[in-house]
Order: structure tokens, then sequence, then C-alpha cells
């Protein structure tokens, strides 16, 4: 592919390199043996037409090849008796692209579809796939996903690629590009930012349905906690004054 020379806004940039190096890993307790067990077959590749499945004794997910959506995705390795579970399970689980765009005043938030699937690279030690998005009927740029599982990881590898097709339309402004990761109940119960907040639980979907909105992605929960997407304070107690 030739790409065209094009400006680019610094949040587009910023957008692109963040997709570009995304990363998503698998639960932390895992601690595979890196001495290579004599039954270890090595990373594996499962191809049943309209979607593909890796795995590596660890870690097993399946992608639909034209979307490049995870629909399961289970910690076969786990000693925790959970390898039945299905990580991004629940109602809207999955692992999905989305991109947000205008094209002149017109908005758009699209995923990647009608992808080709394509075979990077094979071994017992790493497999790695490429679902092309190059269909300006579909998208006004040129996207690549990339997946890759390596021999004894307990997380896989996840990055994109764009590109400036010929007869990309003019006026396109990126917003934001991403490979996101959505889980329902009972996926993820507790979760950590940082030490000085330690481990917290998160709401109930139940509990999501009756928050009241303080502000962008920030909420109000029956408790009297706050939760906000970017700034978690779940354990502080919101406060009113009246006159």
């Amino acid at each position: 592919m030739r790409n065209e020379p094009r400006q680019v806004s610094r949040r587009a940039a910023l957008g692109m390199f963040g997709a570009a190096t995304a990363t998503a890993a698998a639960a932390p307790w895992l601690r595979p043996n890196p001495a290579r067990a004599a039954d270890d077959p090595g990373v594996q590749l499962v191809d049943d037409g309209s979607t593909v499945t890796l795995s590596n004794g660890i870690l097993s997910f399946t992608v639909t090849k034209a979307t490049a959506q995870i629909r399961t995705m289970q910690l076969i390795g786990s000693t925790n008796g959970n390898e039945a579970f299905n990580l991004v399970s629940g109602t809207g689980g999955q692992g999905y692209s989305t991109f947000d765009y205008y094209v002149g005043t017109t908005r758009f938030s699209k995923g990647l579809s009608g992808a080709t699937y394509r075979v990077v690279s094979q071994s017992d030690d790493l497999v790695e796939m490429a679902m092309t998005g190059n269909d300006p009927a579909n998208l006004p740029f040129y996207i690549e996903v990339h997946m890759a599982l390596e021999r004894g990881r307990p997380g896989l590898y996840c990055y994109m690629i764009f590109g400036y097709p010929p007869g990309m339309p003019d006026g396109l402004t990126v917003q934001q590009l991403r490979y996101a990761f959505a889980a329902g109940d009972p996926s993820f119960t507790y979760f950590v930012i940082d030490d000085a907040r330690g481990i917290q639980q998160r709401p109930s979907i139940d509990a999501t349905r009756q928050w009241v909105t303080l502000q962008d992605t920030t909420y109000l929960l029956q408790d009297g906690s706050v939760w906000s997407k970017t700034r978690t304070s779940a354990t502080s107690k919101a406060t009113t004054t009246s006159s």
C-alpha cells in the first residue's frame, strides 16, 4: 500500500499511537513454568472458517475474522478452578474495535467489518494473525488489527496499523481509534488502580442502573459513593450542603 502524506492533528496522532501500542494481558496471578514441558504443544491455531482460535495451554481466545471481535477468552491454565469461564461473557461482552471520526461535519462511530484475514507468522513459539480493512465503503482509512500469542505467556498482544489509502476523503478528523474489552457481570468484581487506593469493588450492573450522573462518566451511587471512569474514588462519600 502506498500512503499519501497528509496532515494529522495531534489528537489523531496520539489516538493512533495509543491504538498501535495497546496490549491486553490476562490475569497476573498466572505464573507459567518457563521450562518447556514434554507434552507442551506450543501455540495452536484452529481455523473454523468464520472464526479462528489461538491457545497456548494457558490462555485461549476465539476471534471473528471479519470483525476482529473476540467472543470468548478463557484462562485455561488457571489454578482457581475457573477454566471454563469466559472472561468476556455477559451482555455485550467482547473484545472489539471502535473508531470515532468526522467526515466534514458528519460524525461516524464504527468498528472493523468485512475484513480479510491472514496468518502473519506461525510456529510453536508464536502465532500472529491480522485482520485487514481496506474498503472505503466501510471505513475511510486503511486498518490492520494484529493479534499474537506466545508460548508460555498468560496474555495476548494486540496492536493496530492505520494508513491513508488513495482517495481518502478530505475533511477527515479522527477522534479516537481503539481496541477495547467489555465484560458483563460477573467477570470482574474487584480492581486495583494503585497502592494508595488499594483493592476496590466495582459497582454491579444493578447499581449502575440506579446511579445519578454528576458529570461526564462520573456517577453518584445510592450508598453515597462516587464512581468515575477516569478517576475512580468509589470509597469516598459525596457531601451536600443546603442553605
